[in-house]
């Protein structure tokens, strides 16, 4: 017996950056946050809301930070958007970037970033 699903495929023109995803993950609110190869936006099950910068990258981990901020990270750079909607961006170095660990099971505040060697 065949299954058949519904499904919608979401694209730039919905508000996405890129049709190359490399994160998704889900806040305390429920909103969906989907990291692109060129930057990130918060799905709220209709309509995407994108987050833009002047020095945008992929971004390769989204997390909830627990205190209505969610921190998007790309090679180097931090964009913290808070409860409205205000982004802001820190340079964290050239050289660090996160390593997958989730700072869940760490203090609240608490990072791990792993360093690496950028090879020519």
């Amino acid at each position: 017996m065949k299954s058949e699903y519904s499904y919608r495929r979401y694209t730039s023109h919905d508000g996405l950056h890129h049709l190359l995803t490399n994160t998704v993950s889900q806040d305390q609110s429920v909103f969906l946050w989907i990291g692109t190869m060129k930057g990130f936006a918060r799905f709220d099950g209709y309509n995407f809301t994108p987050f833009l910068s002047e020095t945008m990258q992929s971004i390769y981990r989204i997390e909830d930070a627990g205190d209505g901020q969610v921190r998007a990270y790309s090679e180097g750079n931090c964009f913290i958007v808070d409860n409205n909607d205000a982004i802001r961006e820190i340079h964290l170095t050239d050289s660090l970037v996160i390593n997958g660990y989730s700072s869940q099971v760490l203090p609240t505040g608490y990072l791990i970033y792993e360093s690496f060697v950028h090879w020519a």
